[in-house]
């Protein structure tokens, strides 16, 4: 990996350090480190798959929807696991959002 490699700088360190945001209860921080792989989040899933899931720790359920809705929307592009990852808590989340009767 070349330190000023722009993938690594803007997807791949961010979504790291995003997963260890997660595992520390830092969903905010996990969002806000994410910004910079913003315009290249439709060719690497693990942004908006790790988006999502800091959104279901805020609560936010309809954000998180629809960052797994932007990896479940394009089903042709070769997502391997983040489709199915996608699915099930996609699933969570509108569960969540849904009002229970």
């Amino acid at each position: 990996v070349l330190p000023n490699d722009t993938l690594w700088n803007a997807v791949h360190l961010p979504a790291i350090r995003a997963a260890i945001d997660l595992r520390r209860e830092q969903p905010a921080r996990s969002i806000e480190g994410l910004a910079s792989a913003l315009p290249y989040e439709r060719a690497y899933p693990e942004a908006p798959y790790l988006r999502g899931l800091a959104y279901l720790q805020l609560g936010k359920h309809s954000e998180a929807t629809a960052e797994f809705r932007k990896i479940l929307d394009h089903k042709g592009a070769n997502w391997g696991v983040f489709y199915s990852l996608a699915g099930s808590a996609g699933a969570r989340a509108a569960a969540a959002e849904s009002p229970r009767r």
